[in-house]
């Protein structure tokens, strides 16, 4: 998974300084010509299905498995770009690690896992020839539900919070007939996450905790594929998503003597890709 993590990537850079070569060296449209050829192949709505891999590491344990879900979104451009767009996801994991409270091994297939994330985003569009060049900020949130109790007696709920600021560049190029083909990077702002432990799932003397996280960040970059028709079209977007948060704060929990519990620093990576369709 780590040469086509960097495969994606790679192909993401090479073909954006290619847009970006055709687009100052080719010029012959008007920038209005331009954006109206481009809006007519990217104010869409998009809905379909997606299929992703997602490994999650911490030090001592990785989660990893595949995940099935649907996503949506609606995208206007005049200038101004504003999009919204959602996603829900559910997979079985496979946990690779220490039991809760020993230094044993043990090893959990067929975890469900729950995902959603929304998001909104403002940008504004610059257009030459047959391209356009889409800076773009905006605001996400990301929860995620891991529910290792219902496939171990020693394991418990765990949610995760994230609200982040995404921050990108989106670069598209009209390729005629409806057709047109992109790439997109973006830094993820990390602003607040929280992680849910509900420890009362193994030990009901056990009090839940809540433990905030301050500091981390992820990326992504996609590879969309798209094709506008007269009523309907279709999308195909190769994607990588990355993210990396820091030690969270300590918290107590309550059994036979006070502890306290943290969430460590760990990483995820999502590599997938999602078939939609557009109208």
């Amino acid at each position: 998974m780590k040469i086509y993590y960097k495969v994606v990537w790679t192909c993401a850079i090479i073909l954006t300084f290619i847009l970006f070569f055709y687009t100052f060296s080719f010029a012959q449209e008007s920038k209005e010509e331009s954006l109206k050829n481009l809006s007519n192949t990217r104010d869409t709505w998009e809905i379909g299905p997606e299929i992703s891999y997602i490994q999650y590491k911490e030090s001592g344990v990785k989660d990893k498995g595949t995940m099935y879900g649907i996503g949506g979104s609606y995208a206007y451009h005049n200038y101004i770009m504003l999009k919204a767009e959602g996603k829900f996801a559910y997979g079985q994991l496979d946990y690779d690690g220490s039991k809760w409270g020993s230094n044993k091994l043990v090893t959990v297939n067929g975890i469900p896992n729950y995902m959603l994330e929304f998001r909104g985003l403002l940008g504004y569009d610059f257009a030459a020839n047959t391209i356009a060049i889409t800076p773009f900020l905006g605001f996400g949130y990301r929860w995620l539900n891991d529910n290792m109790q219902e496939k171990s007696p020693g394991g418990y709920k765990r949610e995760s919070n994230y609200l982040y600021l995404p921050i990108g560049l989106e670069v598209v190029a009209n390729l005629g007939n409806g057709w047109s083909l992109g790439t997109t990077g973006e830094y993820d702002f990390f602003l607040r996450g929280e992680q849910k432990s509900f420890f009362s799932d193994n030990n009901p003397k056990e009090n839940n905790i809540e433990n905030k996280q301050t500091k981390g960040y992820g990326v992504r970059g996609s590879i969309p594929i798209a094709k506008k028709g007269e009523k309907v079209g279709f999308v195909i977007e190769p994607y990588v998503k990355y993210w990396n948060i820091d030690d969270s704060d300590y918290q107590r929990y309550t059994s036979s003597r006070s502890k306290y519990a943290y969430e460590p620093k760990n990483n995820s990576t999502e590599i997938g890709c999602k078939l939609a369709i557009t109208f």
